[in-house]
């Protein structure tokens, strides 16, 4: 499946590595690395994950307090959101249907 990040989760996962950068050398790219890992988990079993939110899906990440949240449309995963577990629930459901498909 073709995979789309929205420009504001791609943000978002640029924040975090350079937050988790800053904190130590070399974390960053441990993150960036663990995102890449679930976006292909994602690609290969997008409906493994249970809607909980506006149809919405949650990939968590193992290691880090973080979570892929996606739409599925048509054969296209769209990432939402690189959110972090316990801040501000929700925030990203205005992005849902916000992304065009032919976005490369």
């Amino acid at each position: 499946m073709h995979v789309i990040l929205h420009p504001l989760a791609k943000r978002e996962m640029r924040e975090a590595a350079a937050y988790y950068q800053r904190q130590q050398p070399g974390l960053g790219g441990e993150f960036a690395e663990e995102v890449q890992a679930g976006v292909e988990n994602l690609r290969d079993n997008p409906k493994l994950y249970p809607e909980f939110l506006q149809g919405a899906r949650r990939k968590l990440l193992s290691r880090f307090p973080y979570g892929l949240v996606y739409v599925l449309q048509d054969k296209v995963i769209i990432i939402v959101a690189v959110a972090h577990t316990s801040r501000r629930p929700g925030y990203w459901v205005n992005r849902i249907g916000s992304v065009p498909l032919d976005e490369p």
